[in-house]
């Protein structure tokens, strides 16, 4: 069996000493129009480079991202721009903030245009910001079977049943956790 060859390898902090944008357009630009094989073993870090390691990814448009490790927040947000996402069969892939509610309460527009953009990221939207009863519309679901869903528990545990009905409905084998003050 071949060895897969890595042209970028993100591990550690996103968006500090460990890895930021500039390492990966340095990448990028030095296999343009090149099929890019990335790495990702990592628990996150700033979401803004994360979406600006996503938007890279796309405009470069043919990537490969495989996660190893376990992985969160800004990491799989960064994953997100790439062509064709794996995952090695003992890595996490964690997803938090699975849902969000949406309202224009007359924040400034670039506030607003930030807060949209994060949005187009989440698994699911709600009509409101109520979430008891509330029933979630599909949005970024991700093409694995096994999906881990975590949430603070601060919502009664009703984000996690939504979000459980909108999962096993689409075939999805989920396993759920509750933190309070995000911790397990």
């Amino acid at each position: 069996m071949s060895k897969t060859a890595y042209n970028i390898s993100l591990k550690g902090y996103v968006g500090g000493y460990d890895f930021d944008r500039a390492t990966v357009d340095k990448e990028l630009a030095k296999n343009e129009g090149k099929q890019v094989n990335v790495l990702i073993d990592s628990l996150g870090g700033s979401l803004a480079t994360g979406l600006s390691i996503s938007a890279a990814f796309k405009k470069h448009g043919n990537d490969n991202v495989h996660f190893v490790g376990m992985n969160a927040s800004a990491a799989t947000i960064a994953s997100l721009g790439a062509a064709h996402i794996s995952i090695d069969k003992n890595a996490m892939y964690l997803v938090h903030k699975c849902s969000t509610a949406l309202h224009n309460q007359g924040c400034g527009s670039a506030m607003l245009k930030q807060v949209w953009h994060c949005a187009h990221l989440a698994l699911a939207f709600a009509p409101s910001k109520h979430r008891v009863g509330t029933v979630f519309s599909a949005n970024n679901i991700p093409p694995h079977r096994n999906i881990i869903v975590f949430d603070d528990f601060v919502t009664t545990g009703q984000t996690l049943v939504s979000m459980q009905n909108l999962l096993v409905s689409l075939g999805k084998n989920c396993s759920f956790f509750a933190g309070i003050n995000n911790k397990l």
